[in-house]
């Protein structure tokens, strides 16, 4: 019964064991088992929430698993999580979807891409963007100006009429990250604070994720 149990386990989890035959030196018999080297994180919700490989740093362990521990499961941030596929934060009917941040090898500037849904029957407006990550945070849109296409600050907001999603992306509008105080490897999770009108500041979750994976953009 238990073999079968992890042999379910390991299928669910596309992971796998192996277990050679027996070794035997002299009178005594050992034997050594293959096993999958990640890591999954669950909670208390019953889904896995995050996986790790072998090279995870303490400082990753410390942050994501705070951040895990100290999240309201019972509420809408489980339940919701499970309905909506890529769903990191919400406020109200304001859900934040996606959130990324591109690690630039050397760079003190990155961006902050993710997508914001509003569920609700009235218009809100997302204002601004915040974080300890670095000495400005701001939100920007792409412009064609002079044939030439041009980064703009964007100074009153971004709109989110009812039942929209607005996409923060490379090339469009997106959130900007400049002096950077630096950023964990790929595959860690940083926080970000975005405020809007109505549903008020929200903490994002957002993974870090590799800039060659960008497009290098």
């Amino acid at each position: 019964k238990v073999n079968l149990q992890i042999r379910n386990a390991n299928k669910q989890a596309l992971a796998f064991y192996r277990s050679p035959p027996p070794e035997t030196s002299g009178d005594e018999v050992g034997y050594t088992v293959g096993h999958p080297a990640l890591i999954y994180a669950f909670a208390p919700d019953g889904l896995g929430r995050a996986m790790y490989g072998p090279e995870t740093s303490k400082a990753t362990w410390i942050h994501d698993l705070t951040l895990l521990a100290g999240h309201d499961w019972s509420g809408d941030g489980g339940a919701a999580a499970a309905e909506v596929p890529g769903l990191v934060a919400r406020s109200g009917d304001i859900l934040v979807l996606d959130a990324m941040v591109p690690r630039p090898p050397t760079a003190t500037t990155t961006a902050f891409y993710f997508s914001v849904r509003n569920d609700g029957t009235a218009p809100d407006t997302l204002l601004e963007l915040d974080s300890d990550l670095a000495e400005r945070n701001s939100l920007h849109d792409m412009v064609m100006s002079g044939g030439v296409m041009r980064m703009t600050p964007i100074t009153g907001g971004i709109p989110l009429e009812p039942g929209a999603t607005v996409r923060l992306e490379p090339g469009a509008r997106h959130g900007m990250l400049e002096g950077l105080h630096g950023l964990p490897e790929a595959g860690a999770t940083v926080t970000l604070r975005l405020r809007f009108a109505v549903a008020g500041w929200v903490e994002v979750p957002a993974r870090v994720v590799r800039y060659e994976d960008m497009g290098g953009r």
